[in-house]
C-alpha cells in the first residue's frame, strides 16, 4: 500500500510442476485510486508439456485496465478549460473536430454540453489466447514453431477490436547452417455502437520473413528479407532487409555487432491504448512501416564485472505517429473558446527519420553492489511537423543495488527526458523535464518473508508524459512479501 491510494499485487504459484509438465499461475495488480486514478490488474495461466521431440505450449492471459481521465483542456490561449464554469447559454454550441486523419468516414460534430459530460473514465478488457507447438531437438535436421494467437481487446465506451493471428518458423540443416522462413499472418475485426470509428471494420496483413543463418562461436549470421503484404487496405507491398551480425572478436572482451533491418508494425488498439490511455477511445492508428532500420554497436568487457554497450542507430520511418490533444472548433463563436483543445488525444502521421547515438553500462561486483547507466541521444527530421511531438531529445535512466548485509539491501533510481515538445494548434509547447529520483530498501526475515519501502519522485516533480496530464508527486509505497 501507498500514498495517493497506490496498491501493488504479485502472486505467483506453480499449479503442476514435474519433469514434464508445468501449469503456472499468476496475478499482477497495480493501481493508483486518488483524483489521478489508473489501475492495471492481469492474471496469467501457462502450461508447457514435453513430448519426445516437442514442447506444446498454450497461455491465457486476462488484463482489466481502469483510468480516470484527470487531464486539463485548454482553449486557443492555452487556458485551461472548466467546462462547469462555462455560462449555460454555451451549451450549445457546436464543435467539429479538426485536423483528424480521416479514413473510413467524415468529420464529427458535438455540442459543448456533451464534451462537458463525455465520461470521465473508462474501462479496458484485455483477453488473450496462445497455443502453439515447438520442436526441442536443437542439432534436427528440421526445427519449427507453430502458434495460434487470439487476442479480444474491448473498451467500455470505445470499439472492440477481435486479433487471430497465425505464427510459425521452419528452418532446416544445411550441412552446419541453417536456412528458414518465418511467417506471420494477422487478422483485425472492429465493431462499435457509434459513428466515431475511423478506420476499416476488416484488416489482414501477411508477412514472409526467408532467412539464412550461420552460428558459431565467434559469428552469428542472418541473411534474410521481409515482405509484409497489407491485404486488404493501405499499400499492398511493404518490403525491407533483415540482416544481423554479431562477431566475437575477442569472447572474453569484445563483441562487434549490427544490422539493418525494418518492418510492418501493426498498430493494434491493444497495443497502441498501453502506450496511450488518453487516446480518444475510438482511435485506430494506421500501421507503422520501417522500410530501413541499421544500427551498430560494441560490446565490451574491460574489467571483471563491467559491461559497456555503445550503439548507434537510424531508421526511415512511414506514418509514424505522434500523439496531439485532440482539436474541436466553433464558426458560431469569436473568442479563444471557439477552439478546445481536449483531454483525450488525437494523432498526426509524417514521415520521419531518427537517428540514435546511446551507451550503456552495468557493473556488478559480487552480488554485492550492481549499478546500471543508460543514456541516449535521439536526432529527429520529420517531414511535415516543426517536432517530434513528446519524443524525447535525450534520455537517461540508472539503477543502483547495494547490499549492505545479508538481510538488507537498498535500492537507488531515476530517469531523465529532456527536449521534448507538446502541440497546440499553431503552438509548440516545451514540456518541463522528466526528473525521477526514487529510493528503497527492503530487510529480509528467514527465507520466508521480507519488508520493503520505496519513496518514489523524490523531487516531487509534476511532469507530464503527455499535455494536461501531471504524474502523481512524491510518493511512498510500503508491502511485505511471502514465500512458501
Amino acid at each position: 500500500m501507498g500514498t495517493y491510494l497506490n496498491t501493488l499485487l504479485d502472486f505467483a504459484y506453480p499449479l503442476i510442476k514435474t519433469d514434464k509438465s508445468h501449469l503456472d499461475l499468476s496475478i499482477h495488480h497495480l493501481g493508483a485510486f486518488s483524483e489521478k486514478a489508473h489501475s492495471i490488474t492481469q492474471l496469467n495461466l501457462q502450461f508447457d508439456q514435453n513430448f519426445a521431440s516437442l514442447d506444446f505450449f498454450t497461455g491465457l492471459k486476462v488484463g482489466h485496465e481502469y483510468f480516470k481521465y484527470y487531464g486539463n483542456s485548454y482553449n486557443n490561449n492555452d487556458s485551461i478549460i472548466h467546462y462547469n464554469k462555462m455560462p449555460p447559454s454555451m451549451a450549445g454550441n457546436v464543435y467539429t473536430e479538426q485536423n483528424t486523419v480521416l479514413i473510413g468516414r467524415d468529420a464529427n460534430s458535438t455540442t459543448l454540453g456533451k464534451l462537458a459530460n463525455s465520461p470521465s473514465n473508462d474501462n479496458l478488457w484485455r483477453v488473450n489466447f496462445l497455443a502453439g507447438i515447438r520442436s526441442t531437438e536443437p542439432y534436427a535436421d528440421w526445427r519449427y514453431r507453430l502458434a495460434y494467437n487470439h487476442t479480444h481487446f474491448g473498451s467500455r465506451i470505445g470499439l472492440t477490436e477481435v486479433q487471430n493471428g497465425i505464427a510459425g518458423d521452419v528452418n532446416k540443416l544445411l550441412v552446419v547452417n541453417r536456412a528458414g522462413l518465418k511467417f506471420e499472418f494477422t487478422n483485425l475485426n472492429y465493431s462499435n455502437d457509434t459513428t466515431r470509428f475511423n478506420f476499416w471494420k476488416s484488416y489482414s496483413v501477411l508477412t514472409l520473413n526467408p532467412y539464412y543463418a550461420i552460428d558459431n562461436d565467434e559469428l552469428s549470421l542472418k541473411l534474410g528479407a521481409k515482405l509484409a503484404l497489407s491485404l486488404q487496405h493501405g499499400t499492398l507491398i511493404n518490403p525491407s532487409p533483415d540482416v544481423e551480425v554479431e562477431w566475437k572478436a575477442s569472447p572474453d572482451y569484445l563483441t562487434v555487432y549490427g544490422g539493418a533491418t525494418g518492418g510492418l508494425n501493426i498498430n493494434t488498439q491493444d497495443r497502441i491504448f498501453a502506450e496511450n490511455p488518453y487516446l480518444f477511445s475510438d482511435t485506430r492508428v494506421k500501421d507503422t512501416f520501417t522500410p530501413f532500420d541499421i544500427y551498430a554497436g560494441l560490446k565490451l568487457k574491460p574489467i571483471y564485472g563491467l559491461f559497456i554497450d555503445a550503439f548507434t542507430e537510424t531508421k526511415i520511418i512511414h506514418d509514424q505517429y505522434f500523439f496531439v490533444n485532440k482539436k474541436y472548433y466553433s464558426s458560431t463563436m469569436a473568442t479563444a473558446d471557439s477552439v478546445i483543445y481536449s483531454n483525450r488525444f488525437d494523432v498526426l502521421y509524417s514521415d520521419a527519420l531518427k537517428a540514435t547515438l546511446g551507451i550503456r553500462a552495468n557493473y556488478n561486483l559480487q552480488g554485492i553492489f550492481n549499478f546500471e547507466i543508460a543514456g541516449k541521444y535521439n536526432y529527429w527530421k520529420v517531414s511535415s511537423e516543426d517536432y517530434a511531438w513528446n519524443q524525447p531529445k535525450y534520455e537517461m535512466n540508472f539503477g543502483i543495488d547495494y547490499k549492505i548485509h545479508h538481510n538488507l539491501q537498498l535500492s537507488a533510481s531515476g530517469f531523465v527526458e529532456t527536449g521534448r515538445f507538446a502541440k497546440l494548434g499553431d503552438k509548440a509547447i516545451e514540456l518541463d523535464p522528466v526528473l525521477d529520483l526514487n529510493l528503497g530498501a527492503s530487510y529480509s526475515y528467514d527465507n520466508w518473508m521480507s519488508i520493503f519501502l520505496k519513496a518514489n519522485n523524490l523531487l516531487n516533480r509534476k511532469y507530464q508524459h503527455y499535455y494536461g496530464y501531471d504524474v502523481q508527486g512524491l510518493n511512498v509505497m510500503g508491502g511485505v512479501v511471502f514465500s512458501f
